[in-house]
């Protein structure tokens, strides 16, 4: 028999009670009380926790009154023979009152093992004509000691010597008569083929119980280093220990040395500058008993790194390619190395702390000694840049010209997917370069790496230096940092400083171009343009049309869909609804035929005009797709601008948990980027208010959005959409109040102001206040407008006929929109219209058509529904109230009618009076559909009511 269990919770405190492998350990020690014998074998991977648990069960057997005797191999003495068992039989636990004759069986053992007058430490051989003596004799011991019970203990058994191996292998064949409990614990990696063949068949055979220890569940990992289960921090430390508790409390505490806390989130390693001495001396002390030969191979494996490469360990080792391969798979047999479980296949160490820890262990001059042949090795294999540059910056302090142009070669490698070590690298190479074309290019890249890492400030310093330093620089390099240098200022929110850092670094006015000028000016006129997105304000119209003008004569894709973009987010923010939705097609299609890798900024000025234009789902789309290319063009300090986008067009959509861990991502991003412009500010703001909104628990009020241009009107308006899907019609307004002191609603952007309108109509009717001037509003503001805008009207104007008594018209109302939007993007609108379309028609003597609407809205939203039809906008977070200030007729006697009724008639009354049928009644019920109307019947008269309608206002009365 075998059972997987994880490792014990070892806590600091460590506690046996609630362990899985303890419990089931314990079980043979429950079956010597019945005098019962058993056999278990215990596995697991260094520091799974086998020993400790081991000390447990022995401490438990002491407490029972049980005979513990306990023996553990070492790989020094595995050469001694019987050394395991002498070592068990010599170290008796517990009390040994009532002892056999037999006072030293140890003793015994040796002298079978070696003869009267020798020892395991004698230089004499040991005896080879007594074996089958020898292990009568030794069963004979444990039938003696095991009157009372026994369990003998057999640790570290993959150091076995091969003589305590027979032993074991002879005790496991037989079937255990005598109350004996036998556990054998070992690392599977390393077990002696024999016993794990005669293990194997005993788990087969149900005469061992096999325990693995398998790696810890991270709620384990988190009762072991004393976190939540769900902290970030917790989930680094549970990923990078492999779920081994060994190394799960070094890394813990490395974390706290370097003062990391519980909310540490991060993708980069756990910062290990040294191993922790006990765990070091651990490690290390697996490598004793190599060969030297061996310890330098394993040594160059460590300066190599993982995946292991055969080749440079060989060069760095100074071995020739045979030995060093078989001395590799002899490292693998004693689990130093292990096959990775990768498509690939290769070699690593068993975990980074072990490679880590020889290492560290190998003398200063060593180690340059045998990265500079580790360098060469890779060179002359034709490794990647980066692969060499690891080596370089390990003896390089002043690197030559050419091992400069190598790191920064490498770190344009790097740079997309690891910024931190492209800078590093770039810092290095700045120690071997003079003043020149060379050191500027390494300054840009520097500056660009540094941005990538958060490092605002320092890459803006960067590139001052530069500009400052290398004036008579190639036009290239110079045009490449002056529009780094005003994207790095306008992030850092220096708007006008930003445009001004244009205007000085290309000494045109890009407005005052010839028609033979090339793209450069086109370029910077675009980069204007992202400017003004940054600030929150639309792109000047003069500086798009002369875009416009350009981009064409350059024959670059690029600028003409650059073009595009920034003209349909102008005529987006600006008002020109008609133009904007027809630029915004034709962006659309320009950046779909473009490689985004260069332009992600392009993506964001589509995806924000098609936000505001009420098209979330393309939002989505574009927005996702320049988020991911942002990286790649080491621009990950815009990552806000996206993330942002993409949790206004999920609220759009009707996701409001994504939409709320989207945000959430945006406000990480944020302080990791150090990005400091106006949507920045916001973001802060938005992660509050959807959190407190989602969160199913309830939470503090949020924060409201500061004033900040379009950034913070914008993100009012698509917060109240939110908080109109969530039913929480109050925050609805207080968003909007900011923005709707004007009935006109001047400060938002034309083409989303008949949502605004729609919003505060159907806030204020929830409120129990004035909803005529806002749906009169609507209605004017959608005059001209698309379908969604029409849409709006109407669900406006239902918002008021509900208002004012008049269900079945705002049923209709409400149906009409919801039709209008069918073809549309806008899922959170068509949601919402038809959740109140069920709502108004259960009011209404509908109800046997609000269940249809109610199944519509809630596979829009995705979210659960309550039965009532009263409480379809449930899904949306919150229960429709009926008229403002009245309370519906019949609630306070509707609880005491069903009082009349049976259990079973309350069940069919509360399931049918949710508007379904009877035989969907009776499927919930197992009934047959003709009992349903009997009961039925029974319920109307009872409760002295006609119909079925009539049921379900009475239901939703009752709710």
């Amino acid at each position: 028999m075998s059972a997987t269990v994880s490792s014990p919770v070892c806590s600091r405190q460590p506690s046996t009670a609630h362990s899985p492998a303890f419990r089931a350990l314990v079980a043979g020690l429950d079956a010597l009380a019945t005098g019962s014998g058993s056999a278990a074998e215990l596995r697991g991977d260094p520091g799974s926790g086998k020993t400790w648990l081991l000390s447990a069960l022995a401490d438990e057997a002491h407490r029972r009154g049980i005979r513990v005797l306990r023996g553990c191999a070492t790989e020094y003495q595995s050469a001694s023979p019987y050394h395991l068992v002498a070592d068990a039989f010599a170290n008796p636990l517990g009390d040994r009152s009532g002892a056999p004759a037999t006072a030293d069986p140890a003793a015994l053992v040796r002298t079978l093992a070696y003869g009267p007058f020798n020892g395991p430490d004698t230089a004499a051989a040991p005896r080879t004509d007594q074996g089958c003596e020898f292990l009568r004799a030794v069963n004979g011991l444990l039938r003696d000691w095991s009157q009372d019970g026994l369990l003998l203990i057999m640790d570290n058994v993959h150091w076995a010597d091969p003589d305590s191996l027979k032993v074991l292998d002879y005790l496991l064949r037989q079937r255990i008569t005598i109350p004996l409990y036998l556990v054998v614990a070992q690392r599977p990696r390393q077990a002696a083929p024999r016993l794990r063949g005669t293990l194997a068949q005993g788990v087969e055979q149900r005469t061992v119980r096999r325990i693995e220890l398998a790696p810890l569940t991270r709620r384990q990992s988190a009762a072991l280093v004393g976190m939540e289960p769900d902290a970030p921090l917790l989930r680094r430390l549970h990923r990078e220990s492999h779920g081994v508790p060994l190394y799960l409390n070094a890394l813990a505490r490395v974390a706290a040395r370097a003062g990391l806390t519980e909310q540490s989130a991060s993708a980069e390693p756990i910062p290990v500058k040294a191993v922790p001495e006990e765990l070091a001396a651990r490690l290390l002390s697996e490598t004793g008993a190599l060969a030297p030969d061996e310890l330098l191979v394993l040594q160059a494996c460590a300066v190599a790194g993982s995946p292991v490469d055969s080749r440079v360990v060989s060069h760095v080792a100074g071995l020739d390619d045979q030995r060093t391969c078989e001395i590799i798979d002899t490292l693998n047999a004693r689990d130093l190395l292990r096959t990775t479980d990768e498509d690939a296949p290769g070699l690593v160490f068993r975990h980074p702390l072990l490679r880590r820890a020889i290492y560290d262990d190998l003398a200063p001059c060593s180690r340059i000694k045998a990265h500079r042949r580790a360098a060469g090795a890779r060179a002359t294999l034709g490794a990647p840049d980066h692969e060499v540059a690891r080596d370089v910056e390990r003896f390089a302090a002043q690197p030559l010209p050419e091992q400069a142009a190598l790191l920064h070669r490498a770190a344009h490698q790097v740079l997309a997917t690891d910024p931190v070590t492209a800078t590093r690298w770039l810092r290095l190479a700045l120690q071997g370069l003079p003043a020149g074309p060379e050191r500027g290019q390494v300054l840009l890249t520097l500056a660009t790496a540094l941005a990538s890492t958060g490092a605002l400030a320092e890459s803006d310093e960067i590139l001052l230096e530069l500009l400052d330093a290398e004036r008579a620089a190639p036009a290239g390099l110079r045009s490449a940092a002056v529009e780094l240098g005003a994207r790095i200022r306008a992030a850092l929110g220096h708007y006008v400083e930003a445009r001004s850092v244009l205007a000085s670094g290309t000494g045109a006015d890009p407005l005052r171009a010839s028609d033979g000028d090339g793209g450069e000016h086109v370029a910077v006129l675009l980069l204007q343009g992202f400017i003004d997105l940054l600030a929150g304000r639309p792109p000047a119209r003069e500086e798009v049309d002369e875009a416009l003008r350009l981009a064409p004569r350059t024959a670059d894709p690029a600028n003409l869909a650059g073009a595009y973009a920034m003209d349909a987010l102008h005529a987006a923010l600006t008002g020109d609804t008609a133009r904007a939705g027809a630029a915004a097609d034709r962006a659309a299609e320009a950046v779909d035929q473009l490689s985004t890798a260069g332009h992600p900024e392009y993506l964001a000025a589509v995806g924000w005009s098609e936000l505001v234009l009420g098209r979330p789902a393309s939002a989505e789309r574009h927005l996702a797709r320049g988020e991911a290319a942002l990286r790649a063009t080491g621009q990950g300090y815009l990552r806000p601008v996206f993330l942002l986008g993409l949790a206004f067009s999920r609220i759009g959509l009707a996701r409001l948990d994504e939409a709320r861990a989207t945000a959430a991502a945006a406000e990480a991003a944020v302080a990791e980027s150090g990005l400091e412009c106006g949507l920045a500010k916001t973001v802060a703001s938005v992660s509050g208010v959807l959190g407190a909104l989602t969160d199913r628990h309830g939470g503090p009020a949020a924060p409201l959005v500061s004033q900040n241009g379009h950034w913070s009107t914008l993100a009012r308006l698509w917060l109240a959409e939110a908080a109109q899907l969530a039913g929480d019609h109050q925050l609805g307004l207080n968003l909007l109040s900011p923005v709707a002191t004007d009935p006109t609603l001047p400060q938002l952007p034309p083409p989303v102001r008949p949502r605004a309108h729609e919003l505060l109509a159907g806030a204020s009717a929830f409120r129990g206040r004035p909803a005529a001037v806002w749906a009169l509003q609507a209605a004017a503001a959608a005059a001209a407008g698309p379908a969604h805008d029409r849409a709006f009207a109407l669900a406006a104007e239902a918002h008021l006929a509900r208002q004012n008594g008049a269900s079945g018209r705002a049923a209709a109302l409400y149906e009409e929109a919801a039709d209008l939007l069918e073809s549309t993007e806008v899922l959170w609108a068509r949601a919402w219209t038809l959740a109140n379309a069920a709502t108004c028609l259960a009011e209404s003597d509908g109800a046997w058509r609000a269940e249809p609407l109610r199944a519509r809205a809630e596979a829009i939203t995705g979210r659960a529904m309550v039965p009532e039809p009263v409480a379809v906008p449930r899904i949306l977070g919150a229960p429709l109230p009926h008229r403002p200030g009245e309370e519906p007729a019949g609630r306070a006697r509707s609880g005491a009618a069903l009082s009349v009724l049976t259990d079973r008639e309350r069940e069919v009354a509360t399931i049918a009076g949710a508007g379904l049928r009877s035989r969907e009644v009776a499927e919930r019920l197992h009934l047959s559909p003709r009992t349903v109307d009997v009961h039925l019947n029974r319920i109307y008269r009872k409760l002295n009511i006609t119909s079925r309608s009539a049921l379900v206002r009475l239901m939703a009365e009752r709710s």
